[in-house]
């Protein structure tokens, strides 16, 4: 290697007192670094160059004896030779002599991988007042300069300082062109879909990007391979500032298999990226249909579910790890693959109606999807109907309302709550409007006719086949009769002048369905209120009596009177 000519100019400002002081620190530091020989300031830097530079710096120091100032290379930089004191001159400021110091007095010049030790030596002494000016020469080679691209310093303290004191920042930069690289890794395409952006760039020896350099990127002629845009087999791309260049989108050509994107940078340098063209991609949905779709709820029945598990392009994925969940209490078989992205199972129905939700799940490692479908289970055929009357005799007036109640189950005794119940009577008893009550009950008002006797009353559930129905005898007792008894209102005096004369009545007890009136003993005849007689003068007896809703009378009341 060149020997590089590395000059270490500093200042030490020793306090002249009686005794030294406790401590040491490096205060107002101040590092410029200059090409050897022709003082020309520096910048930059190139990576592991082996080189040196041109250091310059000034220290006021508080110091003990036998303290060290200690220089520190950037990452990567190493000095590679010992030093010796054969380099170190003194010099003083105006008021300090020169001469009166040799380069003996300075000792332990010493060199540790990336730092360079000076120490002072015990028999320097400055006058009060005085200051002592070090210069110290030396040739020094570097092996690097530094290897991580990017901003940098080189730190300067002494042995008892803590924290160091900082060159102000120059810049390492890449060196030359060593490789050419892929930054995003492996990728896997599926079938003619396109591949996630990639990025590719040229790095130096220490693995720093180099800006704007030209990449170009070429796929395979055959075989598994892929497709830059408008059909091209290869891309260039500039790498730019930042040393990244961002490659075309690559499609795959749809033969699956491994394949490499050949890189070539500047310089003939090469490289490969591995792509792999798949079958499919991860699981992204999973569709579940059920075949049938609604069955009896007999504990027997069976439907058959599959579920096709895809990607998030569509194709769909054999050999996966698929379950299948009912939250309907279904009894769920062994799952089959088919082989071709689809999965079944035999589900049998239980023995509860009504909706359930039947659910496929991919658990493979890579899976994380899953779907599901309505299984509809339909409450069996009536089967048994019984029929209770509430109460079961009433009067025969017309009027009392009897409740019929009519309970309806399947072949498991399970209600059947979605049946059409129909009542009819042999007894001409008025019948309402049928309600459903819920769990396989079914009610009905009947309201009695006026035929005392018994009557059938039918419970049929409509359209079961066989036909399907229960009987109840409804007794409609003979009404009691409660015959009318009448009262005058206002009737007329008992002493008239008048031969026509008017008389009011009506029933207040019982109820009469027609009147009869009569006059002295004549006969019995049908009338009304208000009823007009015509009599002679003397004495004369008005009677009306109320007909019974069995046809028999009431006891007659009277009015006797006179004309005058």
């Amino acid at each position: 290697m060149m020997r590089i000519r590395f000059v270490l100019a500093f200042a030490l400002t020793l306090l002249a007192m009686p005794s030294f002081a406790s401590a040491s620190s490096v205060t107002g530091t101040g590092i410029s670094l200059y090409q050897p020989g022709s003082g020309t300031p520096v910048s930059q830097v190139v990576a592991g160059s082996a080189g040196g530079l041109l250091v310059s710096f000034t220290v006021s120091t508080q110091t003990d004896p036998g303290d060290a100032v200690v220089l520190t290379a950037p990452e990567g930089g190493l000095f590679n030779s010992a030093l010796s004191d054969s380099n170190v001159n003194f010099m003083t400021n105006a008021t300090v002599d020169p001469s009166s110091y040799s380069s003996s007095q300075v000792v332990g010049i010493t060199n540790g991988g990336r730092t360079i030790s000076m120490q002072v030596p015990n028999s320097i002494s400055v006058a009060p007042g005085q200051q002592l000016v070090l210069r110290l020469t030396m040739y020094q080679q570097l092996i690097t300069f530094g290897t991580v691209a990017g901003p940098n310093t080189m730190e300067v303290h002494t042995s008892k300082d803590v924290d160091p004191v900082n060159t102000p920042s120059f810049t390492i930069v890449p060196g030359a062109p060593d490789s050419v690289v892929a930054l995003d890794g492996t990728q896997r395409g599926v079938h003619d879909q396109n591949f996630d952006p990639m990025h590719v760039g040229v790095e130096d020896e220490f693995g720093n990007l180099i800006p704007n350099q030209e990449v170009t990127a070429t796929v395979p002629a055959s075989g598994a391979s892929g497709i830059f845009p408008g059909s091209q087999s290869s891309a260039t791309v500039d790498t730019g500032s930042s040393g990244s260049g961002l490659l075309p989108i690559v499609k795959a050509n749809g033969v699956l298999g491994e394949w490499d994107l050949a890189l070539e940078g500047p310089g003939g340098l090469e490289s490969s990226y591995e792509m792999t063209n798949l079958a499919h991609g991860d699981p992204d949905s999973v569709d579940v249909t059920l075949t049938p779709s609604s069955v009896p709820a007999d504990g027997s029945s069976k439907t058959t579910a599959v579920a096709t598990v895809t990607d998030q392009f569509g194709n769909p994925i054999p050999d996966e790890d698929v379950s299948f969940s009912s939250d309907g209490g279904q009894q769920i078989g062994a799952v089959t693959d088919n082989g071709d992205g689809t999965y079944e199972a035999q589900l049998t129905a239980s023995t509860t109606s009504g909706a359930s939700t039947i659910t496929a799940t991919d658990n493979s490692p890579h899976g994380d999807a899953s779907g599901s479908a309505t299984l509809t289970q339909t409450p069996l055929p009536a089967s048994t109907i019984k029929l209770v009357l509430t109460p079961s005799s009433v009067p025969a007036d017309g009027k009392s309302t009897v409740t019929g109640q009519a309970v309806v189950h399947d072949a498991l005794g399970n209600a059947v709550t979605g049946a059409q119940i129909k009542f009819t009577s042999t007894g001409g008893q008025k019948i309402a409007a049928v309600k459903n009550a819920g769990q396989g009950v079914y009610t009905v008002a009947i309201t009695s006719s006026k035929t005392a006797g018994a009557s059938t009353i039918t419970a049929s559930v409509v359209g079961a086949s066989p036909a399907l129905s229960a009987k109840a005898t409804l007794t409609q007792t003979k009404a009691a009769v409660v015959k009318p008894v009448l009262r005058f209102l206002k009737p007329p005096r008992k002493t008239v002048r008048t031969a026509k004369v008017k008389f009011r009545f009506k029933a207040v007890k019982g109820k009469a369905v027609s009147f009869q009136c009569r006059l002295d003993k004549k006969k019995w005849t049908r009338c009304k209120s208000p009823k007009v007689v015509k009599i002679k003068r003397g004495r004369h007896v008005f009677s009306v009596r109320g007909v019974a809703t069995d046809g028999s009378y009431g006891k007659p009341i009277k009015r006797r009177i006179k004309r005058v």
